[in-house]
């Protein structure tokens, strides 16, 4: 009888170490559908995923302003808006903190991403709690 709750406990607990690498969200992300343009609405905003599975472009319009952002994805279902930066040759230099301009956590869905602000640094409206992307496949 001792012999077998070892083993049981020698079982649940290789379980549950190789549980901790499962990546729960991967294939729900925006980011695993190719070719498709996210858009939300309120406020007026989109991003677009190519080929390589990147957000390639993104941008909101405040106050009939476009603004130019970029998005990033984390592995634990985290979003996070930065306001770019080009070097003297064009190329999009390294974020760093200082740059995040909100961010949130996500509920993914096959058609839809819902983004419930956590941080917001006086960029987005006050009234401003989620944002709701809908999908759109584009060529």
């Amino acid at each position: 009888m001792k012999k077998q709750i070892i083993i049981i406990c020698i079982i649940i607990f290789i379980a549950s170490l190789s549980s901790c690498f499962v990546d729960f969200n991967s294939g729900k992300r925006p980011t695993d559908y190719k070719n498709t343009k996210w858009v939300s609405d309120d406020p007026e905003m989109y991003f677009i995923v190519r080929i390589n599975h990147k957000v390639e472009y993104s941008q909101i319009i405040i106050n009939d302003d476009v603004i130019e952002l970029l998005c990033n994805f984390d592995y634990g279902g985290g979003i996070y808006f930065h306001c770019p930066r080009y070097n003297e040759e064009g190329y999009l230099e390294i974020t760093n903190l200082s740059d995040l301009l909100f961010s949130g956590i996500c509920i993914f869905s096959k058609d839809k991403l819902i983004v419930k602000i956590k941080k917001n640094n006086d960029f987005l409206d006050d009234s401003i709690k989620e944002i709701i992307f809908i999908r759109e496949d584009i060529n």
